[in-house]
């Protein structure tokens, strides 16, 4: 009997030991079904904020230039008709029917070629335009201080010149009132309105040139050519804005007479 009860309590100790054991290992075990972590979702690439278009500026209203592409030659690149020329005796050479003569100077010419239609200016002026050879009034013509204008080798000795830089163009064709002109009431450079910023001159009415030479008579001491030679070529906006040229105000298809004169 005792041996009985004595199986019968191992059996049941055993049977407990067994329940504690399948409960306790069940839930241990990993389930198959495993799940994947949760991804993050994707960051969208933040937005660039839209860009700002430049605020637009009313355009600015400008005075037109008159300068453009200009190519300026120097009076002093040319000394003499001799740093074109060579001898002025082999040049006479080539002339068909003028007589050879051994000429030293340009100052020889003139004995022959005074006045008239075989006067040294007309000769030399329709010679030297329109020819292969670009050639500037300069290389011939020099600005003296008193503001003639004669050709170098012909003035006076001792004469004192002005280098300038001149551009051949023609930007006035109708002469002074194409740039002496009202462009507004605060812009006005008529000749009226430039003759009354001149100290000491009379006060008239001009609107052109004309009117100017009952005055301004060639040969006086206020000839007019002294004094538009000096007022132009020696100051900073003729040359800017108009080339310093001498064909604004001179007519090359008129034997280079003053325009409006």
């Amino acid at each position: 009997m005792k041996l009985l009860n004595k199986k019968l309590l191992v059996a049941i100790t055993m049977a407990i030991f067994a329940l504690f054991l399948v409960v306790g290992c069940g839930g241990g075990g990993q389930s198959t079904d495993t799940q994947q972590p949760e991804q993050p979702a994707a960051e969208q690439p933040a937005e660039e904020p839209a860009a700002e278009e430049p605020a637009t500026e009313e355009p600015q209203q400008q005075e037109a230039s008159a300068g453009g592409d200009m190519v300026f030659v120097s009076s002093a690149e040319k000394a003499g008709c001799a740093d074109c020329h060579g001898t002025v005796a082999d040049t006479i050479a080539k002339i068909e029917n003028h007589p050879q003569m051994q000429v030293q100077a340009v100052s020889d010419c003139q004995p022959c070629h005074g006045d008239g239609d075989l006067s040294l200016r007309k000769v030399l002026h329709s010679a030297h335009y329109g020819g292969a050879i670009s050639v500037a009034c300069v290389h011939c013509h020099k600005l003296a201080e008193d503001g003639t204008v004669p050709v170098g080798e012909l003035a006076p000795e001792g004469t004192n010149f002005v280098t300038i830089e001149v551009a051949a163009v023609d930007k006035a064709p109708g002469g002074c009132t194409d740039c002496h002109r009202k462009v507004s009431d605060d812009k006005d450079y008529s000749l009226a309105a430039t003759i009354a910023k001149i100290e000491g001159h009379p006060q008239l009415p001009i609107d052109n040139a004309s009117a100017c030479v009952q005055c301004h008579a060639e040969g006086s001491p206020l000839a007019l050519s002294l004094a538009m030679h000096k007022a132009h070529l020696q100051g900073e906006h003729y040359k800017e804005n108009y080339g310093n040229s001498c064909l604004n105000c001179h007519d090359q298809a008129n034997k280079m007479a003053v325009k409006g004169l």
